[in-house]
């Protein structure tokens, strides 16, 4: 006999659950536009996210939010058993009930392919983080692992983990079961292993009296988690300090404490190029490239905030730009002009870090 385990209509309970409306502007959200992944790799798994991350931005067109931006480094936790927090009762009032909580393996818990669940790798060390006033009621509603609402400067704690693989599109927060008529568009995910990339790097020693402007946070550090957060909820990146570490090409790569990147050895001072590959390693860097602007786009005419790389970049790539920019603005509190931005990319400050990914 085929059994309802999935559908448990016997249960003989019923509750008021909130409805959603349709996302304002499209069913479906395109892919950020910046070239993070440049060649084919491996992508394997169904992985689930798991539920109780922050939120890092809204996606606009579907109204949703995401847990874990495109381009980081992650590791996974199995799903276990056991239950797990939706979301909560429904009034006719509008307030919020009580926490729902189902058994992982039913329907609004975990897909039977799913059985592992990502979260952001972090070099090995604890993660002490805390959400944000994204995560509030009346924002993302991100619900805790004690069945509560995020408040801003509440903390979580992710174990020490190892990488198994990088993102390769934005990693929406898991809402199923938290309203009863939606699901959001991906709730399986796929993850990268081996390929040839490139993001935005900051050497925040080349930057002199702005060098604070370095966006990684201090763990455990709730004001400086909030300083960067604007940063870092959106940007992917590596950071590094050209006078107190080697830089040098070929040298191992690992996530730092948020599934950024890092010159592996360099924390500890220990010499980048003998440093042997260790389960954090995740691959090699190739080259930094600070030479913008590239074939006359400085001349090509943008308006303000288009979002196209042109004259109000500086020929700059827009990513990059913006990297740059925002680095500037949360570390100074004054919004930089184009010609400083253009200025700190010139000077190797900030560029464009590419490396071969290879996670065995």
């Amino acid at each position: 006999m085929i059994s309802n385990f999935y559908l448990p209509f016997s249960t003989g309970t019923i509750a008021k659950q909130d409805t959603r409306p349709r996302p304002s502007k499209y069913d479906l959200s395109q892919i950020r536009n910046w070239d993070f992944e440049q060649s084919d790799g491996l992508r394997f798994g169904q992985f689930g996210v798991y539920k109780y991350l922050p939120a890092q931005f809204k996606d606009i067109n579907t109204e949703d939010y995401v847990a874990i931006p495109k381009g980081r480094v992650v590791s996974s936790i199995p799903v276990g058993s056991g239950n797990v927090y939706i979301g909560f009762e429904g009034s006719y009032s509008g307030a919020k009930g009580s926490a729902i909580a189902v058994g992982k393996t039913t329907h609004f818990g975990y897909a039977p392919e799913v059985t592992n669940l990502l979260v952001p790798a972090n070099g090995g060390i604890a993660l002490d983080g805390f959400y944000s006033s994204r995560d509030a009621l009346g924002e993302a509603e991100t619900i805790k692992s004690n069945g509560v609402i995020a408040r801003e400067d509440d903390s979580f704690t992710l174990e020490a983990n190892a990488p198994i693989g990088v993102t390769f599109t934005d990693i929406y927060q898991d809402v199923r079961g938290k309203w009863i008529n939606y699901e959001n568009q991906r709730n399986m995910f796929a993850i990268l292993s081996e390929g040839f990339m490139q993001v935005p790097f900051i050497d925040y020693s080349a930057l002199g009296a702005a060098s604070g402007c370095c966006p990684r946070p201090t763990n455990s550090d709730s004001e400086s988690f909030a300083k960067w957060s604007g940063v870092n909820s959106w940007f992917t990146y590596m950071a590094f300090d050209s006078k107190n570490e080697d830089i040098a090409f070929g040298a191992q790569i690992v996530p730092d404490l948020l599934g950024n990147y890092a010159l592996q050895g360099a924390a500890s001072g220990t010499t980048v190029l003998t440093t042997p590959r260790t389960p954090q390693t995740i691959g090699r860097l190739m080259a930094l490239d600070v030479k913008f602007p590239k074939n006359g786009m400085e001349d090509v005419l943008t308006a303000p905030r288009s979002g196209m790389t042109g004259s109000q970049t500086a020929g700059i790539d827009k990513n990059l730009f913006d990297f740059a920019w925002n680095c500037l603005y949360y570390g100074t509190d004054a919004q930089p002009t184009i010609e400083e931005v253009y200025n700190a990319v010139r000077s190797g400050a900030f560029g464009i870090a590419r490396f071969q990914l290879s996670i065995k």
